[in-house]
């Protein structure tokens, strides 16, 4: 049995990548867009530029994708082996708990035709907004032109509207038989969600068949799309009739892809061995609410995520993103204002990002930081951590390359190494972690804190995190979030009154420290400066 919580999350991080990846060809093409040279000229003239400037973004569409797919490729074999090895052992445990001795059957071939299947489909996906993007480039392109050279725009006022649009639509929707459309980070959850739970229910039927079992259970959840809330939470016999029972495979249409176990279905199910129902069978009418409530937040997450596309798109662009920034905390006030009204729902700050996945942090923007993968150290009681967090600073203090310590909640303490300028822990569970990195000691520089850098990553993972601290030399820096900083422009405290108070010798210190210092008095961070004894 694979539980809806489970199937609800388990595509979030994959998809994640391509959200990012969308927004990141996006942004390419609108500074291609703004920087181009060649809007004045004659259209022969245009159309030759025009074929190099879309054989040469093809080329980094395809590769943006590669590396993308070189991650994820991994990611989807390792999900749906641990999915599917989870649903089969979840169902003998309930067999062992009714005195039944369960089978081991062999599901490798099941595993791996999962595997390949889910894989192909995210593939084709991939091939549908490789094309769909360098479209999304060629109109883009041939709007501008046509409207600088009829002389209706100017060219500043050409680039203007293109990104604008471009940052409005998109990448274009993949578009599916039945007429249905998602953007690419959408139809990657569905694609996985499906592949995952399909593959799971295969190697459950075979070890049901095994261990000869037939009767079954529907798991349960609110928010069932309305046909699946007819048979959700409910028994059902596979092999041989039962008196009062209907047949699995006709009641639940398992097998179709709108039945159970079918296109982006949430629910599984599970063996029954005393007739009895386990799971709850929700009201109809309760179920139907909830299902409302829960489409209504994945709408303001997909308007959300659509203003923050693009606001990053314009600026790539060279085009101005007031409204766009504005547009961002309308849509997270509005969010905020719907859970407030209903607290039982849950805000999924994930599903309102578009930002890189790479887990990195700087001391200089633009940093790369080598790719290492991160070593367990030991294990720790997290009730001396304090005593730990002095340990390992002080390791890293003055070292010449960045360096990083994440302390799981779970006591497991992972060391990674970075370069001059950054460190990566992409593969850290960051939930309640307290993360401490080091940054290199700089000639003639007395203090360094938090920086652009850092900032981003609190964005997106400071209400994931415990805290953030940062070593350089005796100085120590320490970071909680408090609230959602999502929609904070930081740019606008450096270039705004704290960048020209400081440039006209008004006040004095370092631009990043007094930034961080006013996010504190706004109420938005608890920020911490200290000196090592």
């Amino acid at each position: 049995m694979l539980d809806p919580k489970y199937l609800r999350d388990v595509p979030e991080g994959i998809a994640e990548y391509f959200d990012e990846l969308e927004t990141r060809i996006l942004k390419d093409i609108a500074r291609r867009i703004s920087q181009n040279d060649y809007m004045m000229t004659s259209t022969a003239e245009y159309q030759m530029h025009k074929l190099e400037e879309l054989g040469v973004s093809m080329l980094e569409i395809e590769q943006a994708i590669s590396e993308v797919l070189n991650i994820t490729d991994t990611k989807v074999k390792e999900i749906i082996r641990d999915s599917s090895y989870r649903s089969v052992q979840k169902d003998n445990d309930m067999a062992k708990a009714a005195g039944i001795e369960p089978p081991h059957p062999d599901l490798t071939q099941a595993i791996l035709n999962g595997i390949r299947s889910t894989n192909t489909e995210i593939r084709n996906i991939c091939n549908s907004m490789a094309s769909a993007a360098n479209m999304a480039f060629e109109h883009a392109l041939d709007q501008a032109y046509l409207s600088v050279s009829s002389g209706a725009f100017s060219f500043a006022d050409a680039v203007k509207t293109a990104v604008n649009d471009l940052g409005k639509n998109g990448i274009r929707w993949i578009d599916y038989p039945t007429g249905a459309h998602r953007r690419a980070d959408s139809a990657i959850r569905n694609a996985l969600r499906t592949g995952v739970n399909q593959t799971a229910a295969r190697c459950q039927e075979q070890n049901l068949d095994e261990m000869d079992c037939n009767l079954v259970e529907t798991t349960s959840h609110m928010g069932a799309r309305p046909e699946h809330a007819k048979w959700q939470g409910m028994l059902f016999w596979r092999k041989t009739p039962v008196n009062g029972l209907q047949n699995f495979y006709e009641a639940t249409g398992y097998g179709t892809g709108a039945g159970l176990c079918g296109w982006n279905c949430r629910h599984n199910f599970f063996p029954n061995f005393d007739g009895e129902l386990s799971f709850e069978h929700y009201d109809e009418e309760a179920n139907a609410k909830q299902y409302e409530l829960d489409q209504e937040q994945r709408y303001n997450e997909r308007k959300i995520r659509e203003w923050k596309r693009r606001q990053a798109v314009n600026k790539a662009g060279g085009v101005d993103n007031t409204r766009e920034a504005k547009k961002v905390r309308e849509w997270q006030k509005r969010q905020a204002d719907f859970l407030k009204k209903y607290p039982d729902m849950k805000r999924n700050y994930a599903r309102e990002s578009i930002s890189n996945r790479k887990v990195m942090l700087g001391s200089s923007a633009g940093g790369k930081a080598n790719n290492a993968a991160g070593i367990l150290i030991e294990k720790i009681d997290m009730k001396h951590v304090d005593n730990y967090i002095h340990k390992y600073e002080n390791e890293i203090k003055d070292l010449p390359v960045e360096h990083s310590y994440v302390l799981q909640a779970d006591g497991k303490v992972f060391h990674y190494t970075g370069d001059k300028k950054s460190v990566r822990f992409d593969e850290a569970n960051l939930k309640d972690a307290i993360i401490l990195h080091n940054h290199p000691i700089l000639e003639d520089v007395e203090t360094n804190s938090f920086e652009n850098d850092d900032f981003w990553f609190l964005q997106n993972y400071g209400l994931v995190i415990d805290k953030l601290r940062a070593t350089y030399g005796n100085l120590r820096y320490e970071v909680k979030v408090l609230k959602d900083i999502s929609s904070i422009d930081y740019d606008s405290y450096m270039y705004g009154d704290i960048g020209t108070a400081l440039m006209y010798g008004e006040i004095e210190g370092d631009i990043h420290e007094l930034i961080f210092k006013q996010l504190d008095k706004e109420g938005y961070i608890k920020y911490v400066k200290s000196k090592a004894k």
